[in-house]
Formats: C-alpha cells, structure tokens, sequence
C-alpha cells in the first residue's frame, strides 16, 4: 500500500531521459521543503492504492517514481511488480537517504536521478556527505546521473565544490552525468521569453563547461515547460 498524489502519463523533461515517455506516479510526502519547489502537490496527504492498482494504471514502458520524495515509503513492491510486467522504473530522489543493508538488496531502480539540494533552495543543511556518497555508491550499479537546480553563476562553484567533497568521500572520480538544470518557477515558459530563456542557457552552459571541464556536465532544460505538458 502506498500514499499516491497522482499517475499520469507525459513525457520525462528533466535530465538525460528527457523526451522519453514515461507513466509518472507521484507519491506523497517529502522531508524537503525547497523555497523553489514546483510540487506542492507532493506535501498533500495522498490516496491510499494497493500496488496492483497502480500497476494497471502503468501504460508506459518506462515508469518514474517521483514525489515529494518516493523513498519515505517502501516502493520495493511496486517496482518488483513493475518490472515483472515489462517495465523499466526510475526514480527521482532528493539524496538525503540512503541504503538500507539489512536483509536483502534495497532497490533495483533502472535508472536513478539524485538532486542534491544547493544553498539556494534552502534545504543545504539537509545534505550529509556520507549518505550522499553510499547512495552515489549504489546507484552507481545502475544507470544514474546527479541533477542539481540552478538559478545563478554561484550555484555552479557550489556545484563544483560539493563534487570536490564527494570525491573525497568516494576515494575515486565521479563518472555520472551531472545534469544542471536551470530553475523555472512557473508552469510554462511564455513565448515572450523563450528568447531570453535560451540565451541564458548558452551562457550558463558555456560558464559550466569552464568551471566543471573535468565532468559529464549537461546543461538542459525543462521541456515539459516548453511544450506546455505536464
């Protein structure tokens, strides 16, 4: 059983996925509570759905779990189900927790999205560097990338220097593709400011080429913003 917001089917607009068309089931609750979030919907209470109901729901061949922050609850169900029937399951997760070794493997996530909250969303007292890193660990036996939200020239050097700690902590080079993603507040992009939303992405891409040459760095955007879908 599961606390779900809604399950819809769009396209992923985020991150390396993007264009993608995925079934999205949105679970409720989050331990964040970033001062840009665009999924306020993720803090309501939720509907109760047993994980054959939501299995049906499914019509895509790929599957994300997102929220709020899906791993407050126990998914482990609901993504055996899943990719027994066919699916391929991501997920979207703030980083804050990490793997449980306790009796068996935690999750088997095909692809993982890990977006560790900047100084700008308000929540960087949230971040621990040891969880961080035994997440990166795990994840790192799947397809992963590391996302973060940007809003200035200033979260790229925070950018680069939470990649410098976390290698450290990991004792080795980060490999996965780190998506910068800058932040949109509302729901769609005017027209009147497309323009201008794309100059400033040339310039944020080519500032990050710069600051964060020796890494996978992508600068993208959010297309489900431009093509006016959820």
């Amino acid at each position: 059983m599961l606390k779900v917001v809604e399950i819809y089917d769009s396209v992923q607009g985020e991150g390396i996925q993007i264009g993608i068309p995925m079934t999205f089931v949105r679970l409720a609750g989050c331990n964040l509570k970033c001062i840009w979030c665009d999924t306020p919907q993720g803090f309501v209470e939720g509907t109760i759905m047993e994980e054959k109901a939501i299995l049906e729901l499914c019509k895509s061949t790929w599957v994300c779990l997102t929220g709020g922050e899906p791993l407050l609850q126990n998914v482990k169900p609901l993504v055996k189900m899943l990719q027994e029937n066919g699916h391929f399951v991501a997920v979207e997760t703030n980083g804050t927790i990490g793997p449980q070794y306790i009796v068996e493997e935690w999750y088997d996530f095909d692809f993982w999205t890990i977006s560790p909250k900047l100084s700008s969303s308000g929540m960087q007292d949230q971040l621990n560097l040891n969880t961080l890193a035994k997440l990166y660990k795990y994840a790192w036996n799947y397809e992963m990338q590391l996302k973060f939200v940007i809003e200035t020239t200033e979260d790229v050097v925070e950018v680069r220097e939470l990649l410098a700690h976390l290698e450290k902590q990991l004792n080795h080079g980060i490999t996965c593709p780190i998506v910068l993603q800058p932040q949109v507040k509302t729901q769609r992009i005017p027209e009147e400011q497309l323009v201008k939303y794309f100059e400033e992405l040339r310039l944020l891409n080519s500032e990050a080429r710069q600051m964060l040459m020796n890494y996978d760095v992508r600068v993208l955007p959010q297309l489900h913003k431009l093509m006016n879908v959820r």
